[in-house]
């Protein structure tokens, strides 16, 4: 046993991972209570690209020595590379029980936590690698990208200066520093760092990649364009470079183009890792399904759900049967939809689904409708509130007068969006302007963490939140149905509302997402949607004077006899 253990080590230093691997399992069969031969026939196993097989070797592993840290983190890993996030998570925490200086296990903790868009844990995991080993360079740079996510630029900038005093040379930082420069709005700052990564880089297509995110922030369209453009002579397959010229494409009209390279989203590392695929099997290509059954899947935000799922006429038209995957929390807005012949109740963990001959995401049926800006479906109401749970919250609305439903807080920017990485939010002071129109009642649709913002204010603005007592979009529906306009900024609120056929009044940021177009006051999606640009540089008070204005010409047109209603 001990010789066939030691040839299988010298096969193993030789790179001659087969006959390692052969040599490992003999000698394991002989004393299979070794914890360390089934280490290293995982690692033997994984070189030859057998993950599975190193995952059962690690697994035993770990049963006969639980507090074995290196097996537990090399499963980790495993686990990751093979799609399976949540066990990885268990591994390498419990890793980090067994061994708490394991840097590496914090630090591929962090990574996975990070990619799942778990950012302030994964803070957290950073901070912990970096009191163990603080000249890790990637280490600081990976914390910088997730404090940036965050919205912390300031704090994203003190970890690529701490990175530089270990690496002054280092073209990522510099990169990433210009990044997190921008996020400040320092765009001559930005500049600079990057321009100084162009000078020290030999790879330079992901530099020119940030340059084309910057030129985009500031609103210079053909130059960001001429810089996706650089990036992609250099690399072919840069997946970020062809994903964010494509939405800047989308943001210009460019459809036909845009939507044919919006399928390179699949391809990048934040996507695959925040919207896990869910569903294998052949991808349908948009052509007739008659006699087979095709299932489409939902993906990233409620908004998006509820803007493309106008598509799903359209693809029943060419087929069978369709199935159409959703949140537990949208499911009652489609259970009447006579186009959805099997409705599915998905989460991000669904791993059984009834069986299909073809799949593809709701997000691709705008490409392959081959949709232009005068092809979009946009006649609406084509989402509806439950009459009954109409009836059942009219008792909340019973002040007269013209009834105004405000959503003022967002989510942080998520994996789909350029790199801007603000709040898409206001804050509900900035409304209060409104309360000064006559016959105005405002009534909060807010749920999370800026709904807390109605008990810290001074004066109240709402008449009432509501947002706290919405279990589903049903009951979200039902109260934007008692209402006669929807104030939002950009949210799945507004979709709804406008998809309801709702007048829907949108705030947007000056760097808004490319689904509203450019120097647009109108959407071509929605037709009772206007939309609220700041112009460049602007806050919210100048935004929130001309909705006010323009409030008050709508509600006298509306109610001419003082906005009664």
């Amino acid at each position: 046993m001990v010789d066939t253990a030691e040839i299988a080590l010298q096969y193993h230093q030789q790179g001659l991972y087969a006959e390692a691997a052969e040599a490992y399992a003999q000698a394991i069969h002989h004393d299979p209570a070794q914890p360390e031969l089934l280490f290293n026939q995982a690692a033997a196993l994984s070189a030859l690209g057998h993950p599975e097989q190193a995952i059962c070797c690690l697994q035993r592993a770990v049963e006969l020595r639980p507090d074995y840290a290196e097996a537990l983190y090399n499963l980790g890993n495993l686990q990751k590379q093979t799609l399976q996030f949540a066990q990885a998570r268990l591994s390498y925490e419990q890793a980090i029980r067994c061994r708490p200086t394991l840097f590496a296990a914090h630090y591929n903790l962090a990574n996975l936590l990070r990619d799942q868009e778990e950012h302030g844990l994964a803070v957290g995991q950073y901070r912990y690698a970096l009191d163990i080993d603080p000249r890790h360079v990637n280490a600081w740079i990976q914390l910088g990208k997730t404090l940036r996510k965050q919205g912390r630029a300031d704090q994203a900038l003190q970890c690529y200066e701490e990175a530089l005093l270990v690496n002054p040379h280092r073209a990522e930082l510099h990169s990433q520093l210009g990044m997190a420069q921008a996020d400040r709005g320092d765009y001559d700052a930005a500049h600079a760092s990057l321009r100084q990564a162009l000078r020290r880089t030999s790879r330079p297509a992901g530099v020119h990649c940030n340059l084309g995110a910057l030129y985009t922030l500031e609103g210079r369209y053909a130059e960001a364009i001429d810089q996706y453009e650089r990036a992609l002579d250099l690399d072919r397959n840069h997946a970020m470079a062809r994903w964010n010229r494509a939405l800047l494409l989308l943001q210009r009209g460019d459809f036909r183009e845009g939507w044919q390279q919006y399928q390179w989203r699949h391809n990048t590392s934040l996507m695959a890792m925040a919207y896990e695929p869910r569903h294998h099997g052949p991808t349908w290509t948009g052509l007739p399904y008659r006699g087979q059954r095709l299932m489409v899947h939902y993906e990233q935000g409620c908004g998006d759900l509820f803007q493309f799922a106008r598509y799903l006429p359209w693809a029943k038209t060419l087929g069978g049967t369709l199935l159409f995957e959703v949140p537990a929390s949208t499911a009652g807005l489609f259970e009447q939809w006579s186009c959805i012949d099997t409705l599915i109740v998905g989460s991000p963990k669904l791993r059984v689904a009834p069986s299909f001959d073809m799949q593809c995401s709701l997000l691709d049926l705008p490409h392959l409708a081959r949709t232009t800006l005068d092809t979009i479906p946009g006649q609406t109401p084509y989402l509806h509130a439950s009459p009954e749970r109409v009836r059942q919250w009219s008792c909340r609305f019973t002040e007269s007068g013209f009834r105004v439903g405000v959503v003022w807080g967002g989510s942080p920017v998520g994996a789909n969006r350029l790199s801007t990485l603000k709040l898409n939010a206001c804050r509900l002071a900035d409304l209060g302007e409104l309360t000064k129109i006559p016959s105005i009642r405002l009534y909060g649709l807010q749920k999370g963490p800026a709904a807390q913002e109605v008990d810290q204010h001074p004066h109240p603005i709402l008449l009432r939140n509501l947002g706290p007592e919405f279990h589903t979009y049903t009951d979200t529906a039902a109260a934007i149905a008692n209402l006669d306009l929807i104030l939002s900024v950009d949210t799945s609120v507004a979709h709804l509302a406008a998809a309801m056929g709702k007048p829907t009044w949108v705030l947007l940021r000056h760097e808004s997402e490319w689904r509203w177009l450019l120097d647009r006051a109108d959407s071509p999606w929605y037709p009772t949607m206007r939309l609220f640009r700041q112009e460049k540089n602007e806050g919210w008070a100048p935004v929130i004077k001309r909705v006010c204005d323009q409030l008050n010409d709508h509600i006298h047109a509306s109610h001419p006899a003082g906005g009664e209603s």
